[in-house]
C-alpha cells in the first residue's frame, strides 16, 4: 500500500492531480481546497489512501496525515462514501471538521454537497465520541457554533493570543466568552480586560 508519494504535479483537473514520479504519472483524487494551492511543475509530498472497489482502483490524496485520518474516518460512517467524505474536507480543514463534530454543529457539515441533516446528525453521532477521546485534549466545545471557520478574523486572534504565549485550549476557553459578531479590534481588547482579571 502507497502511504504517500513525492513528485511533480503534471497535471491538475477540477477532481484530481497527475503527480510524475520517475517517469510515472499517478492519477491522484484530491478536495478542492488542496487543489487549489497546487501548481503545474511544483514538487509536493501527498499523504495517500487507496480505494479499492470491485470495478475500480482509486488513489486519494491530502497535504495532510490528519486529513488522510479524517478521510478514512468519515467514509467509515454509515450512508458516507469515499466522494462525500472527499467533499467535506474539500471544504473544510481537518481541525476545522473536528471542532464541528464535537460542537455538534449541523448546519455547516450540511452546506457540504451530499449532506443533509439527516447525514450530518449520523456523521455527529458516529464520531462524536471518538473525537472527542482521539482529539478531545486540543479541542474545546462550543467555539464554532456561531461563528465561520473561514473568517480570517479568528486566526488572526488566535495568532495574536498565541504569540503571546497562550495555548490552544486557553484561547478556545477565551473565545467562548467572546461575542463572534464583533471586529477583530474590538475582540482583541475583551480578550486582554479578560487575561487581566
Amino acid at each position: 500500500m502507497l502511504a504517500f508519494i513525492q513528485g511533480q504535479v503534471s497535471e491538475i483537473s477540477e477532481d484530481f492531480i497527475v503527480l510524475e514520479v520517475s517517469d510515472i504519472g499517478y492519477k491522484v483524487h484530491m478536495g478542492l481546497r488542496d487543489l487549489a494551492t497546487l501548481e503545474i511543475g511544483q514538487r509536493v509530498k501527498v499523504q495517500t489512501e487507496m480505494v479499492v472497489r470491485e470495478d475500480d482502483v482509486s488513489l486519494y490524496g491530502f497535504l495532510s496525515i490528519l486529513d488522510r485520518s479524517l478521510f478514512n474516518q468519515l467514509r467509515a460512517v454509515s450512508g458516507i462514501g469515499t466522494r462525500t467524505a472527499n467533499n467535506i474536507l474539500g471544504m473544510l480543514d481537518g481541525r476545522e471538521i473536528i471542532q464541528l463534530i464535537i460542537d455538534e454543529n449541523h448546519t455547516f457539515l450540511t452546506r457540504v454537497p451530499g449532506i443533509g441533516k439527516k447525514t450530518a446528525a449520523r456523521i455527529i453521532v458516529e464520531l462524536r465520541d471518538r473525537f472527542l477521546k482521539q482529539y478531545g485534549a486540543d479541542f474545546a466545545p462550543g467555539v464554532t457554533a456561531t461563528t465561520s471557520p473561514n473568517d480570517p478574523k479568528f486566526s488572526e486572534f488566535r495568532s495574536a493570543l498565541s504569540n503571546m504565549g497562550y495555548n490552544r485550549r486557553e484561547i478556545d476557553e477565551i473565545l467562548q466568552q467572546i461575542d463572534p459578531q464583533i471586529s477583530l479590534e474590538e475582540m482583541l481588547k475583551h480578550a486582554f480586560r479578560l487575561m487581566a482579571r
